[in-house]
């Protein structure tokens, strides 16, 4: 069995303590903290051993594709919010080359200028497609919430509609129970979750 990493800067609110703007909304410092710290863990894995799987958790409605299907309520809410989303969409900018996977040029638009969030030099810390498709999952979870753990949640790629909140123990229920236990099923990527 291979060995499991989760990023504990996906995990947590990035260690800072937010801050609020009225032309920023809400935001922390530095605003590329998850982004650094993803690229950071992953070119720190020795190219020699294999690599083990990688989780990042981020939010739903950050990529295009997922920002689509995201319902309007929480897209309203989200414009408070759009500093850390361009930090997590830096995350799965990352996820996306050191899996080799495309990146959708619908999510350049979101971005904006790459270099307000990545490092000039970031492509060259990790290899294109250095940990294979399998290997890296990126977790969009609904809004985040201190509920119970219900076992009730809805997965699936970005096709995902009507999503608003999902409790951290059903998020952790779906990493140890069925992630986890079922990798093969979801073959890395980027996946949904919530209610």
């Amino acid at each position: 069995m291979s060995k499991v990493v989760a990023h504990p800067n996906s995990l947590l609110p990035g260690g800072t303590s937010p801050q609020f703007s009225l032309t920023k909304g809400f935001y922390m410092t530095p605003a590329n903290l998850c982004t650094i710290s993803f690229l950071n863990t992953l070119s720190a894995y020795p190219s020699s051993q294999p690599k083990p799987r990688i989780i990042a958790l981020s939010s739903i409605g950050v990529t295009a594709a997922s920002h689509a299907k995201t319902a309007l309520p929480v897209r309203v809410f989200f414009k408070m919010i759009t500093v850390p989303h361009l930090d997590k969409l830096g995350v799965h900018r990352i996820a996306a080359f050191a899996s080799g996977r495309q990146w959708p040029a619908e999510n350049n638009k979101l971005l904006g200028d790459p270099n307000d969030l990545l490092p000039q030099d970031w492509q060259t810390k990790v290899v294109e497609g250095s940990w294979g498709p399998d290997n890296v999952t990126v977790i969009q979870a609904a809004l985040l919430t201190d509920g119970v753990e219900t076992k009730k949640y809805r997965t699936g790629e970005n096709e995902l509609t009507g999503l608003y909140t999902i409790s951290r123990r059903d998020v952790a229920h779906f990493i140890t129970d069925d992630l986890l236990k079922n990798w093969s099923n979801y073959q890395g990527g980027e996946l949904s979750v919530g209610y």
